[in-house]
């Protein structure tokens, strides 16, 4: 975790590959064998669909599955199966919903993802998460991704604190080192025990 001045007040939480698993990838070769691609071509298609602009909430789920059908060759029935297999594939981290409610006792919660609408209005009926998180910012409603710094400045109006009392906890390292010039504190996730102990050494109470 990178050092700070001033005590923490906000914990920033990515959603796909820390409070989740990254299910996309765990669900691809069910996937390409519902479709009977290679993973080259189901690749291929994520791009030639507009996967990105998706999860930007730039084009509806509908128009990207639309997409993956023309590339792909399947009907919009099986769009529908596959969006499930992918919805099914996602599980919290182990230890992480425990982590992130006790952290919630003391610390406001900001989830902040990359992420399809379809996929998280499933995880949040699913997994509850507005009981778990005080704010959210995602990609499909902010019309931005990762990838983009002014995803990051949005960050800052959602943390309600100083950049230096807030940590950002991500499991890619160029995400982190999009946030750290604007005075965010990061933590890169590795496991629940890591980031316990990363928490800890920063002066995160749990």
């Amino acid at each position: 975790m990178t050092d700070g001045a001033g005590s923490i007040r906000t914990i920033v939480l990515d959603l796909n590959g820390v409070y989740f698993n990254i299910g996309v990838d765990v669900a691809k070769p069910v996937l390409c064998r519902m479709t009977g691609c290679t993973m080259d071509e189901w690749n291929s298609a994520l791009s030639a669909a507009g996967a990105q602009d998706y999860m930007g909430g730039r084009i509806t789920a509908a128009e990207f599955w639309r997409g993956m059908s023309a590339a792909l060759h399947f009907d919009m029935r099986m769009a529908r199966r596959l969006q499930i297999a992918v919805n099914d594939a996602y599980r919290p981290t182990a230890g992480m919903p425990e982590l992130a409610i006790r952290l919630g006792k003391d610390y406001r919660m900001v989830a902040f993802s990359g992420i399809a609408r379809e996929l998280f209005l499933h995880l949040d009926l699913t997994y509850r998460l507005h009981g778990v998180f005080d704010d959210f910012l995602l990609s499909y409603r902010a019309r931005c991704s990762k990838d983009s710094s002014s995803f990051y400045r949005m960050l800052l109006g959602k943390i309600k604190c100083r950049p230096q009392e807030c940590v950002y906890v991500d499991d890619k390292a160029e995400n982190l080192g999009m946030a750290g010039p604007l005075g965010i504190r990061t933590a890169l996730f590795r496991s629940v025990p890591e980031l316990r102990r990363q928490l800890a050494a920063g002066g995160v109470r749990l």
